[in-house]
């Protein structure tokens, strides 16, 4: 094997969890349709169908819906009552979210009393309807490689910043982002060899689980590689990302099985390429 000189640490900027809402059931919104700037969805926390301002909602990924090389749609959204000014997050003033979006404001207020009630002495929220970690959103709307928290084998998918992601995952974002980079070290982190170095430097959870924790990855070791390489493997990359959701969606078993053949023919292809970039032996690919 070819010693690395490059890390996860080295090549990412970081690798950052998503929001803490402090509520979810106040915060995510459920079976959502938009339809002319508003969505329309359930609430849990009151029980009932609501309708929201469309702009203020963001779509949001968790670890269960996080997989590997794709994602599972289920509807959610997350009320998420910040905005960017001078590239900072900050919350929306309440007389601006009353005037500028009105359900919302009549949402929230109706659970004043559980939302304010949040917390402790040592844990006070900044403002009643204020998430208790909203994170960046220069991290939430750009081009990043996700995870979930909790794992059996790798599930990193490419997210193009069409999606929130929050704290049961975790996201890898690049200094100078590239979607060709991006999948190029999606393809790696989704190997054989990522998930090896996880179990023998990590801490497993029964099952064979594991839970994923920054530094667990900060020291794993990433391959160097030509443009023409990270080419090949970001174009397999995307491949992949297709031939999976085709599996996904696939109806009938005759299509799923087709589905099937084609991921693991590309799945082959790529781990081939990726062992190559490292210099493994047959005998530490068999192990």
């Amino acid at each position: 094997m070819n010693i690395q000189k490059n890390t996860v640490k080295k090549v990412f900027k970081g690798v950052f969890q998503g929001i803490i809402t402090g509520d979810n059931k106040v915060f995510y919104i459920q079976n959502c349709v938009i339809k002319d700037d508003i969505l329309y969805g359930f609430s849990e926390a009151l029980n009932e169908s609501i309708e929201l301002e469309a702009k203020i909602c963001k779509p949001i990924l968790t670890g269960k819906t996080i997989n590997k090389y794709y994602i599972k749609n289920k509807n959610e959204y997350i009320l998420y009552p910040y905005i960017l000014e001078n590239c900072k997050t900050r919350i929306i003033e309440e007389s601006l979210l009353k005037s500028d979006y009105p359900k919302t404001y009549n949402y929230f207020t109706k659970l004043k009393k559980r939302l304010s009630s949040r917390g402790t002495e040592k844990m006070k929220y900044p403002c009643w309807y204020s998430l208790w970690n909203f994170r960046n959103i220069l991290n939430l709307e750009c081009m990043r490689i996700v995870t979930p928290d909790i794992c059996y084998g790798t599930s990193m998918f490419f997210e193009n910043g069409s999606h929130y992601h929050n704290d049961t995952s975790y996201a890898f974002i690049l200094d100078e982002p590239s979607e060709i980079k991006y999948k190029f070290y999606l393809a790696i982190l989704n190997s054989p060899i990522t998930w090896f170095y996880l179990k023998e430097t990590g801490t497993s959870l029964r099952g064979g689980y594991f839970r994923f924790k920054t530094k667990y990855l900060e020291n794993f070791p990433l391959p160097t590689a030509t443009e023409s390489q990270q080419q090949e493997l970001a174009n397999l990359a995307t491949l992949m990302m297709e031939a999976v959701k085709k599996q996904q969606d696939a109806k009938s078993d005759q299509e799923k099985n087709i589905c099937k053949m084609r991921v693991e023919a590309i799945d082959t292809q790529i781990n081939a390429k990726v062992y190559a970039l490292y210099g493994l032996t047959e005998e530490e690919i068999a192990i």
